[in-house]
């Protein structure tokens, strides 16, 4: 039974190879020892087995590539390499023509790392690195306070950590590593929570652990001291029950009235307390409706002209073809530069044009492309009533050379006056 087991297993992974490709192997160390997620950590791993495979060290990767061998979409792969760049154990360059993104891994950086030797990041690197992610969170974070129905406006976490710095608001320990979802990364707290009332505003935010964070929870409120550079955050850190806390819970408004949650109005909300009972009720009047924007009347001149020759120009074709021609976007641009280019003319020359017996034309049945590239020589045409066709041309290609050869004949004749004429 155990063979058996052992060959089952050989042909699941056998097929697993043939559908999904090979694996990839990742260092467990790379996540619990630098902190890195689950992206960083595989990124490392990858860069690590193609570091040792070139001479140098140096290798370039695409980021399509990168979802190929290791399935880390582009954000990822971005999030990733801000990561080790601040971690000191990625080298990137911008070389070759056309120009590629090299990377190659610092060896010696990345084993002082797993020694514990991290280096901590900096403020000016996290703005270097994160200011486009400080953005997202931001915007993030607003979103999650409207949906929670509390007090809200938009708060910019850059800005909170120049006033914070990064101390971690909860053990007020140094923060270390850039913004992410577990461990010792960047993330940004409600000193008194959400689910407990607290309003997203700029003095009720604070950056903490991630970890920190999550064993915070919504029952730990954060007192902050009104000068926290002088005073220790860890001595005014205070648990409160839940119970005592301010409970917020939405009440569903009318539909002829609207809340906005923006910087000045707040939805309607019934406050609950242990002594008494409080309503606050700031009400953001119904928007309007936008009224229809009047149509200038330069433009519905030019729409009804457009409408005129299509009309004029469709009539023909069903008439001549005995079905009606195709109406598209690309159409009605070219219907619009017609108008442009002949003006009130271009009605009745999209109906002769039609009626031009031409075998390039009539091969092509009469597309109003061909019309709008020499729609002012189709013009001519119409205006002298006189078509002009490849043979036509010729003819009187032809014609014109046989006038010319008389012409040049009848020169010479007068020139040779009084000489032996060969036609004589």
């Amino acid at each position: 039974m155990a063979a058996l087991h052992a060959i089952s297993k050989g042909r699941l992974r056998m097929q697993l190879t043939e559908l999904a490709g090979g694996a990839v192997a990742v260092y467990p160390a790379f996540r619990r020892v630098l902190g890195l997620s689950a992206a960083a950590a595989q990124f490392l791993s990858q860069a690590v087995y193609w570091t040792e495979r070139t001479d140098d060290g140096w290798f370039y990767k695409t980021e399509n590539e990168w979802l190929a061998e290791v399935g880390l979409a582009a954000d990822e792969v971005r999030d990733s390499r801000k990561s080790l760049k601040a971690l000191g154990v990625l080298e990137e360059q911008r070389k070759g023509i056309p120009a590629k993104m090299f990377y190659r891994v610092d060896e010696a950086a990345l084993f002082a790392a797993l020694e514990g030797d991290v280096p901590a990041i900096t403020l000016n690197q996290l703005f270097e690195l994160y200011t486009p992610k400080l953005g997202q969170l931001s915007k993030a974070g607003l979103m999650r306070a409207k949906r929670a129905g509390v007090p809200c406006e938009f708060v910019s976490y850059a800005d909170v950590l120049r006033r914070d710095g990064l101390i971690c608001g909860c053990c007020a320990k140094p923060i270390e590593r850039g913004p992410g979802n577990t461990g010792m990364h960047l993330s940004f707290d409600h000193i008194q929570p959400l689910a407990a009332g607290g309003a997203h505003h700029f003095e009720n935010l604070q950056p903490t652990h991630a970890g920190c964070r999550a064993a915070k929870g919504g029952s730990v409120a954060y007192q902050r001291p009104a000068s926290p550079c002088s005073v220790d955050r860890t001595s005014v850190l205070s648990v409160v029950p839940t119970s005592s806390l301010t409970q917020e819970q939405p009440v569903v408004l009318p539909k002829d009235s609207r809340c906005v949650l923006d910087k000045t109005t707040i939805t309607k909300n019934t406050q609950e307390t242990t002594q008494e009972t409080t309503t606050v009720v700031q009400l953001a009047p119904a928007r309007p409706k936008r009224a229809a924007k009047p149509r200038d009347e330069a433009e519905q001149i030019r729409q009804e002209a457009c409408r005129r020759i299509w009309s004029a120009y469709a009539a023909a074709y069903e008439q001549r073809y005995a079905t009606a021609p195709v109406r598209n976007a690309r159409i009605s641009r070219q219907v619009v530069e017609l108008r442009k280019r002949l003006g009130e003319e271009a009605v009745p020359v999209a109906e002769y044009f039609v009626w031009i017996n031409d075998s390039y034309l009539i091969r092509s049945c009469h597309d109003l492309g061909l019309l709008l590239a020499r729609c002012e020589a189709y013009r001519t045409q119409w205006a002298t009533n006189r078509q002009m066709n490849a043979t036509t041309a010729r003819q009187l290609e032809q014609t014109q050379a046989n006038l010319n050869a008389a012409q040049t004949a009848a020169e010479a004749i007068r020139a040779g006056e009084g000489q032996p004429n060969a036609f004589l």
